[in-house]
C-alpha cells in the first residue's frame, strides 16, 4: 500500500488527487496542530470542512468517499506532515 507524505501548511493542499480505482483511504496526522480535511474538489478552510484530525488521530475512508480528491489544511504551520496511505 503507497504512503504519500505531505507537509502541514496553511493554505489549501492537496492530500491526494481523485482516483476512481480506490478502494480506501487512511490519513494520519502527527502534527501537533489540527489538521482540516475536504473530501471535495473546493477549497478546504478551517471552517470549511468534511473533517479534522488532532495529532496522531486518524481517518479511514472506504469506497466512494475514498475516490475523490482530498484536500488538507491544519489550524497552524507545525513541523508534522499527514501520512495518506492508499489502497486500490
Amino acid at each position: 500500500m503507497p504512503v504519500t507524505v505531505v507537509a502541514s501548511a496553511t493554505s489549501s493542499t492537496q492530500l491526494l488527487p481523485a482516483d476512481s480505482n480506490r478502494s480506501s483511504v487512511i490519513i494520519s496526522n502527527d502534527d501537533p496542530n489540527r489538521l482540516f480535511v475536504l473530501l471535495d474538489d473546493a477549497t478546504v478552510s478551517t471552517s470549511s470542512y468534511s473533517f479534522s484530525l488532532g495529532q496522531y488521530e486518524n481517518a479511514r475512508l472506504i469506497g466512494a468517499e475514498a475516490q475523490g480528491r482530498i484536500m488538507g489544511i491544519w489550524a497552524a504551520d507545525g513541523a508534522g506532515n499527514a501520512y495518506v496511505t492508499t489502497r486500490s
